[in-house]
């Protein structure tokens, strides 16, 4: 078989084109994070609803924190990732992803009708732990035993685990004639 000099020249633009479209990224963006589109999710749930935990982590691993822009994006890819964790015993990891779901969304509450038993457990075991971190970390507060005092005139109560203190009072008796 020959090669005639037209046919190489004609293949020789073809080939750079798929060798540079191959290796091509675009600018700002790693691979990872051009992978990280709107259906992100759906791929990784479609894994998930399959029972292939480890490519629902593996799709959704590169996007966190900072590959999803919109905040649900994110809070349902650290679900995804939490619902994995637990159904391959990665307890540790679990904790983690839901963590970094409450970062991201301090009001967030599970499906319990659809969501695992364990799942919701799991959030509402540490949410106590992570408005204890919120309070504490912030400036703007000053502890005063078991509520936070914002600025100078609103207190908001923060439910606490248990630390041993007793419980407060309750309010004082009203004078009599009081209201009358």
């Amino acid at each position: 078989m020959r090669i005639r000099a037209n046919q190489i020249i004609l293949s020789l633009p073809l080939l750079v084109v798929l060798m540079i479209g191959h290796t091509l990224e675009l600018p700002g963006q790693d691979l990872a994070t051009a992978q990280c589109d709107a259906t992100i999710l759906d791929r990784a749930n479609s894994h998930y609803e399959i029972g292939l935990f480890d490519e629902t982590v593996d799709e959704l691993q590169p996007c966190l924190p900072d590959g999803l822009e919109r905040k649900e994006e994110r809070v349902g890819a650290y679900r995804l990732m939490a619902l994995s964790y637990i159904a391959t015993d990665s307890l540790d990891q679990a904790r983690e992803s839901i963590r970094q779901l409450l970062k991201t969304d301090s009001g967030y509450k599970p499906d319990l009708e659809n969501d695992p038993p364990l799942y919701a457990d799991m959030i509402e075991g540490m949410k106590p732990e992570w408005y204890t971190f919120m309070w504490k970390g912030s400036s703007a507060s000053r502890w005063m035993g078991r509520v936070a005092v914002v600025g100078t005139a609103v207190a908001i109560p923060i439910l606490l685990q248990d630390n041993g203190a007793p419980p407060l009072p309750g309010p004082p008796d009203l004078p009599s004639g009081a209201g009358q």
